[in-house]
């Protein structure tokens, strides 16, 4: 069987990586690159330690595995060493079906802070998630948004320090291109437009707000928006993320920043994790982020 050259692998590797690929092509892209032959892991293994995609909450916790236990035979020490950025794309396309990335992208937006990620990860700045669909224009105030290609990027960075009054900034750029530049979409309320698609799938309350000051204009064939807003950092944790990172940097503890919940079997995040860690009970929950996890284990 031929070879490829080195370079044209990095490269086919690199353009697939950083592509908008739905997270279930992209888990399958993930375990494939390593099984092709030794020189397809080898130079996977440094792309996809640089820029992290998150794919579920599941992929969070083996990505603390890989740090704190130093014993994969694909990522070595490349993670965090290596990593530079942390994405959470999704997929809200309508073959996609991108829910465990979108589950996770609420909980990235939404944790109390970020102490876990800046413990972990030092040379990062910001987490980013982005969304792409197509306007549905299901209802009378969305028909302008018809088919129209949107794309929301969310940065949530990193503070500087922890304390009571800390604030981590948030910034927001949405994109709507329609090339018909007679619309009403480039004459209209140009804000309502945007709360409209992102009301349309539910990422209106972590991402902007419409009260707060905000640039808009016109570029080639697609409306821009961009905001900044600043978001209040507090003690507490969701899903045991932060705890779970703070515990893969093994620093000392930081006290109630990363404080997890009580071990109780009814804490529904609790109930998750022995899910995504303990014996697989029955088929039924053996879901797709489950079956991954499984997968990737083993390397």
């Amino acid at each position: 069987m031929t070879t490829l050259p080195s370079e044209l692998v990095e490269t086919i590797i690199y353009d697939a990586w950083h592509s908008e690929m739905p997270s279930s092509v992209r888990m399958s892209f993930m375990t494939s690159c390593s099984r092709v032959n030794q020189m397809w892991k080898a130079v996977y293994a440094p792309i996809a330690s640089r820029d992290i995609y998150i794919t579920n909450v599941a992929y969070i916790y083996y990505l603390c595995d890989i740090a704190q236990f130093q014993k994969s035979i694909i990522y070595h020490d490349f993670i965090p060493r290596l990593t530079l950025s942390i994405t959470c794309f999704v997929d809200l396309r309508k073959n996609a079906q991108d829910r465990y990335a979108k589950e996770v992208s609420k909980i990235l937006m939404q944790l109390p802070n970020y102490v876990g990620f800046k413990a972990l990860f030092r040379d990062i700045r910001y987490i980013s998630c982005e969304f792409i669909w197509s306007g549905s224009g299901q209802r009378p105030h969305l028909r302008v948004l018809h088919g129209l290609p949107i794309h929301v990027i969310c940065r949530r960075y990193l503070s500087e320090s922890h304390h009571a009054a800390c604030r981590a900034r948030m910034d927001v750029d949405i994109s709507i291109t329609n090339p018909d530049l007679s619309s009403s979409l480039y004459y209209d309320n140009q804000s309502e437009a945007f709360t409209h698609a992102l009301n349309e799938v539910d990422i209106t309350a972590y991402s902007f707000s419409p009260l707060l000051p905000h640039t808009q204009k016109i570029v080639s064939d697609a409306l821009w928006f961009h905001q900044t807003w600043y978001k209040s950092e507090l003690p507490g944790d969701l899903e045991f993320i932060n705890w779970r990172l703070w515990m893969a940097s093994k620093r000392p503890h930081p006290g109630a920043w990363v404080e997890p919940p009580s071990f109780d079997s009814s804490n529904i995040h609790w109930s998750r994790i022995k899910m995504a860690y303990g014996p697989v009970l029955s088929p039924e929950i053996r879901t797709a982020e489950l079956i991954f996890i499984e997968t990737i284990r083993r390397f």
